[in-house]
């Protein structure tokens, strides 16, 4: 993989964190705003080698990187200035 980004977001216990598919339950979008609910960790992608896999990869995603408003912002001023993540 060239580059890219994940972002999860966690429910209730980091260890077993619920399942849920009503997409409601995490994230609500308005021209206005965008509202993330629980927790979530980001983990860039950029210099990992491309797979051959396409079904599945385990990817660790260090706790400490809390997606915040604070990181999220300085997130997207590097990208935006041709810096990586």
């Amino acid at each position: 993989m060239n580059g890219g980004l994940i972002a999860v977001y966690c429910k209730g216990n980091w260890n077993k964190p619920p399942v849920t598919h009503d997409l409601a339950d995490w994230f609500e979008t308005t021209e206005d705003q965008l509202l993330l609910r629980h927790c979530g960790y980001w983990v860039s992608l950029r210099g990992e080698p491309t797979m051959d896999n396409t079904t599945n990869k385990t990817v660790t995603i260090p706790r400490n990187q809390l997606l915040t408003v604070d990181n999220l912002r300085s997130l997207m001023n590097r990208i935006g200035t041709g810096g990586t993540p």
